[in-house]
């Protein structure tokens, strides 16, 4: 099995269908790769690619990508020396919004990432994240060298800060892969949305796919994994698509984490 080069956890990281993503990667064998919903990287991390354009709308998450590319032995030794205890860590929390030098808050988001539960990150209406730590057990740092490695593929390419859709400002040709991770929108069940000043939504959605019809017109490559509900149905009606499975890993109680199908769509 491939293992994820990302330093960070993420809450709907592809991190287990990453076999088959880099499968598709390598089919596209691509000159510029695009992933316009960033989150932990999985594919980014662990196909190098040679050039590539990276997107999220999540500035803390683009913030702490720009840190890493100049100051990864910083962050990692900087993050790592902090107790990792529950007042420490709601200590920082509750300071996070409010720190202004770039590398430091790069610092902290890389703490809180690593502590709080289950690589969640939500934030409540006026933008603080609220996270709470994880009480039962923390997850390890990854080793400096990761985030090393990280820092070298990062130099490789640009990071935006913004929506998806400013994906298609891009140089893009038939030469280009684009790999879409967004979250999950369904009616018919309650699936997690990470919490923030622009949430995905019905719109968003109908908004991706009508940005799919104009890739494939174009003849840009490109991949899209979404859970296998009611809303996307009509996109296997146009585009090859494979089905796998994976365990969702949000639930607190673990008895009640599912495996599910989990659709990936593309016009290779």
């Amino acid at each position: 099995m491939n293992r994820s080069l990302s330093v960070l956890r993420w809450a709907g990281s592809k991190r287990q269908i990453l076999k088959e993503l880099l499968a598709l990667y390598k089919i596209s064998d691509p000159d510029l790769y695009i992933e316009p919903f960033l989150g932990s990287g999985s594919l980014l991390f662990s196909a190098r690619p040679k050039s590539f354009v990276a997107i999220d709308n999540n500035w803390d998450l683009i913030n702490f990508y720009e840190q890493l590319i100049t100051s990864p032995e910083e962050i990692y030794s900087e993050a790592t020396a902090l107790p990792r205890e529950a007042d420490i860590y709601y200590q920082l929390r509750s300071e996070y919004s409010t720190v202004e030098p770039k590398q430091k808050k790069a610092i902290i988001f890389f703490y809180l990432n690593r502590n709080c539960f289950n690589g969640i990150y939500r934030t409540n209406k006026s933008g603080q994240f609220n996270v709470p730590f994880s009480n039962n057990r923390v997850a390890a740092y990854p080793p400096l060298e990761q985030l090393i490695s990280a820092s070298k593929t990062l130099k490789r390419g640009k990071l935006i800060c913004g929506d998806f859709c400013d994906l298609l400002r891009c140089d893009l040709s038939e030469n280009t892969f684009v790999y879409l991770d967004p979250p999950y929108v369904t009616k018919n069940q309650r699936t997690f949305i990470e919490y923030g000043s622009s949430p995905f939504c019905q719109t968003s959605l109908f908004a991706l796919k009508n940005l799919l019809l104009k890739l494939d017109k174009i003849k840009v490559k490109f991949a899209l994994s979404y859970a296998d509900v009611e809303e996307v149905q009509d996109l296997k009606t146009i585009w090859q698509f494979d089905t796998t499975r994976l365990t969702r890993l949000v639930a607190g109680n673990a008895e009640r984490r599912s495996s599910v199908n989990e659709l990936i769509f593309h016009n290779l």
